[in-house]
């Protein structure tokens, strides 16, 4: 039996009583299936949520929207299969095809399905915990413009609130993560160090001068051990002030991710597929002065440009197999993330009907600015250059809602700790001018971005 699930304690009466209600109404399906049991709540405390699943192993997913129009919280799973035994088009019409939803409140959108999918793995003991995978949760707590929300999943017309009991323990003894030792990263090794770095550079620009690639994206990896635990309310804290980004912590076995990321890969809404191609970056400056310098620079600047509009064609190209009106804005516009500041382009394919999700993820993923172009030769020159594997690091996540709308995100700018060390990933395009120093140095800012979440700065 657990006990884990985190509800309000002054609220944990009426939240039985309200699931235990809509167990009570007759599903109807004719058929066991998916039953989705929504309830509309008062609110919603993500970071004490965070604060007490981080003191377990529980599975969970905490997402943030670029907009903070939509959170969620995902707790626990009924259902998870590798991506080398289904697919996500498959699980879409096993679930569709017999789902039932009982909700009182209205018609809440939800995520259902979820999809995770590694770059590389290969026999990477740091990635140990994750996959290329489709599952979905028991749980969801969601935050949208129309309210909170807790959904339960689970595969029965019969329900049995057994995750419901003993709701109050939480409330007895835990809410904070308890730090004995403050959390003290130790850098253990830097791959790829600057000799090895500039000799990779050199590589990819030699193909590109052979026109065998036009572009690749080269990654480094920094390993750290600590001392301590990270203050968790304080990463969920820091997460929140990455405004502009797709934010998200994952939480699963022994292993925890946590990052902002500036790229959705794509969003299906209706008929209509949303991507955009975020390629070409600077600094934000110190001052607003400085940073409209910078935005200038990198609009103007001809190799920027260019990585950018690698990024763009190739989208725009890939969806172009799904709708014959593609359309994009010849000119980019500056996207401006907390600490950096990207190109970005938003590309529209109207008209899509009974797309294969499945293929429109291999069609696009990986892109240019996670990999290079073309993107197939790109990835085996980067599997061969880098020492280290991605794993979820330019990886792609992602769900499908209830109402079979979708959207699915890189994995970029995020750091793993798992067995007491940190690992933290950074990489550049490479194009034909491109300088191995300045591309070192644009890794290790994105780097240190990512590392400040884990600190408490208020402190």
């Amino acid at each position: 039996m657990r006990s884990w699930l985190i509800l309000f304690q002054d609220d944990y009466v009426s939240v039985k009583t309200g699931f235990e209600k809509l167990a009570s109404t007759s599903s109807n399906s004719g058929q066991p299936g998916l039953v989705s049991r929504v309830l509309q709540v008062s609110s919603i405390d993500f970071i004490q949520k965070i604060a007490v699943l981080t003191q377990g192993t529980e599975i969970f997913y905490y997402y943030i929207s670029p907009d903070a129009s939509l959170r969620f919280l995902t707790i626990g799973e009924i259902f998870r299969d590798s991506l080398s035994l289904t697919s996500l088009n498959a699980a879409k019409k096993e679930v569709f095809d017999t789902h039932v939803i009982l909700d009182e409140s209205g018609e809440a959108e939800f995520p259902l399905i979820f999809l995770q999918k590694l770059f590389n793995k290969a026999d990477a003991s740091e990635w140990k915990d994750f996959e290329d995978s489709v599952f979905i949760p028991e749980f969801v707590f969601l935050q949208d413009m129309t309210g909170n929300y807790i959904i339960h999943n689970c595969y029965s017309d019969n329900y049995t609130p057994a995750s419901l009991r003993d709701l109050k323990y939480l409330y007895s003894n835990k809410g904070k993560n308890p730090q004995s030792k403050k959390f003290l990263p130790v850098l253990l090794d830097a791959l790829n160090d600057r000799s090895t770095w500039s000799e990779s550079i050199n590589e990819i620009k030699e193909q590109i001068t052979k026109n065998i690639i036009q572009k690749a994206v080269l990654s480094r990896h920094m390993q750290y051990s600590y001392t301590g635990q990270p203050d968790y309310t304080a990463v969920a804290a820091n997460l929140e002030k990455q405004t502009s980004a797709y934010r998200f912590a994952f939480q699963r076995g022994n292993s925890f991710v946590a990052g902002a990321s500036p790229e959705k890969l794509y969003s299906l809404i209706g008929n209509t597929i949303y991507s955009e191609a975020i390629a070409g970056s600077a600094k934000r400056g110190r001052t607003e002065e400085e940073d409209m310098q910078n935005a200038a620079e990198l609009m103007n600047s001809c190799k920027e440009r260019f990585e950018h509009d690698c990024v763009v064609q190739f989208i725009a190209s890939a969806l172009s197999k799904y709708s014959s009106s593609v359309a994009f804005s010849s000119t980019p516009e500056i996207k401006r993330l907390l600490r950096i500041m990207h190109l970005r382009t938003e590309i529209q394919a109207e008209g899509i009907r009974n797309v294969n999700l499945d293929n429109v993820i291999s069609d696009l993923h990986p892109t240019p600015a996670t990999c290079g172009e073309p993107k197939e030769t790109a990835y085996s020159l980067i599997n061969r250059l880098e020492t280290h594997s991605r794993g979820l690091y330019c990886g792609l996540s992602g769900w499908l809602t209830n109402k079979q709308n979708g959207n699915f995100y890189i994995l970029m700018r995020l750091a793993l700790l798992t067995d007491m060390q940190m690992h933290v990933y950074a990489g550049c395009g490479i194009v034909k001018d491109s300088d191995a120093d300045t591309e070192f140095e644009e890794s290790q800012y994105k780097a240190e971005s990512i590392i400040r979440l884990f600190y408490n700065e208020d402190q």
